[in-house]
C-alpha cells in the first residue's frame, strides 16, 4: 500500500478507495455482463477481499472502534493520532499473543481458561485459536502506514457493500415487475387491417364479404375460429371506427398512425387523419 504524509485523514483515504471500488463496478457494467451478474460478481469479490482482512485480531477491532469514535465525535482521524494509539495498544496485543501461543503449545484447559476474554468469545463462536493468533500476528507485523491504509480500505468495502445491497434490491425490484406489453391490441390490429384493405380498394360491406375479410385476419394472426360471424374480429371489422367511444378510438388511431407515416403511406395517413377529425368533432358536440 502507498505511503502518505502524516496529516492525511482516514476519511479522505476511505473516500479514495470507495471511488476506486465504484469505478471498477461501473466499468464492469459497461461490459457485456448484465447488471444482475455484475452485481453478484462484485458482491463475491467484496466477500473475498473481506476474507483477507484480519478481523479476528483484537488489535484490529480495537483500532476500528477508535476510528468510529473519532469520526462520529471528532469528525476526523489523522495518521498521527492513529499511530499514537496503535503504539499504545500494540503492547497488550503482544502479551495476548504470547498467552495464546502458550495455550496452543501446552494444550491444557488451565491455559485455555487463562486466555483473554476476547479470545475466549471468538473460540465460542467456532473460531480456532490458530486462526485468532494468525490474524493478531498479521496486524502486529504490519507497519503503521499499511495498517492505516488497511483500515481505510476496510471501511470503504463496508460502505460500498451497503451501496451494492441497495443497487441489488433495485435490480430485484425491477426484475419482479411485469414486462411492458408489446404489440397492438386486438382493436388496433383490426384497425391496421381495416386501413390496409380500404387503401387497397377492398371495402368490407361494400363489395367485399366481411366474413372473408375476418377469416383472412384470423389466419394472419394465427387465431382459430369456429363461428366466424360471432368472432370478436368479425364484430370489430363490421364497425372498425367505434363512434360510441371517440376518445378511446382517437387514442388507438394516434397509436397506429406513426407506423404508416414512417413507411410512408400517405393514403392511409390521410384516412386516419380524416377519421380523427370526425371523431374529434363528435366528441366536442357530445
Amino acid at each position: 500500500m502507498e505511503n502518505h504524509h502524516h496529516p492525511v485523514q482516514i476519511e479522505k483515504k476511505t473516500a479514495i478507495y470507495l471511488q476506486q471500488l465504484q469505478s471498477t463496478y461501473s466499468e464492469l457494467l459497461k461490459g457485456s455482463i448484465n447488471a444482475k451478474d455484475a452485481t453478484q460478481f462484485t458482491h463475491d469479490s467484496i466477500e473475498h477481499q473481506k476474507g483477507q482482512i484480519p478481523e479476528l485480531s483484537h488489535l484490529f477491532q480495537s483500532l476500528k472502534r477508535l476510528q468510529n469514535y473519532h469520526l462520529q465525535l471528532l469528525g476526523t482521524w489523522t495518521f498521527g493520532q492513529f499511530n499514537e494509539q496503535f503504539e499504545t495498544l500494540k503492547e497488550q496485543s503482544l502479551q495476548d499473543v504470547e498467552i495464546g501461543l502458550l495455550a496452543l503449545t501446552m494444550g491444557s484447559p488451565r491455559h485455555y481458561d487463562g486466555l483473554p476474554s476476547y479470545y475466549r468469545e471468538l473460540l465460542s463462536s467456532n473460531h480456532t485459536l490458530t486462526e485468532i493468533i494468525s490474524d493478531e500476528q498479521k496486524v502486529l507485523n504490519m507497519s503503521a502506514d499499511d495498517l492505516f491504509e488497511l483500515i481505510a480500505y476496510h471501511q470503504a468495502l463496508i460502505q460500498f457493500k451497503t451501496e451494492l445491497d441497495e443497487k441489488e434490491q433495485t435490480i430485484i425490484l425491477k426484475s419482479s415487475l411485469p414486462e411492458p406489453k408489446f404489440g397492438f391490441t386486438r382493436s388496433q390490429q383490426t384497425l391496421v387491417f381495416h386501413y390496409l384493405l380500404t387503401a387497397s380498394g377492398v371495402r368490407p360491406r361494400a363489395g367485399a364479404n366481411i366474413s372473408d375479410c375476418a377469416m383472412l385476419l384470423h389466419q394472419l394472426l394465427g387465431l382459430p375460429v369456429n363461428d366466424i360471424a360471432n368472432s370478436d374480429i368479425y364484430k370489430k371489422l363490421k364497425r372498425p371506427i367505434d363512434h360510441s367511444s371517440p376518445s378511446k378510438m382517437i387514442q388507438n388511431l394516434l397509436l397506429i398512425r406513426p407506423f404508416f407515416d414512417a413507411l410512408p403511406h400517405k393514403p392511409i395517413v390521410d384516412l386516419i387523419d380524416k377519421d380523427i377529425h370526425i371523431l374529434s368533432n363528435s366528441q366536442q358536440k357530445g
